[in-house]
């Protein structure tokens, strides 16, 4: 079980300055969906997925994380 905004606190690359303000942040909504798509996750989301196909995945969204049953 997935309780909670276990993406929230996931940011990619891990070098991105959250306050570089040349290279600001993208809206919640574009940010999730820039982290779930990038080429280096794709291995948790397929394995998320799998799981989920199976119903052995339960997963509770809160606030930051909303947009998660959209990938």
């Amino acid at each position: 079980m997935l309780l909670g905004d276990p993406f929230h606190e996931w940011i990619c690359p891990a070098q991105f300055d959250p306050t570089d303000t040349a290279h600001p942040m993208p809206p919640e909504g574009q940010r999730f969906i820039n982290i779930a798509g990038a080429p280096q996750n794709q291995s948790v989301i397929r394995a998320l997925k799998v799981l989920a196909a199976q119903n052995r995945l339960a997963y509770l969204t809160r606030n930051h994380d909303m947009l998660a049953d959209k990938m």
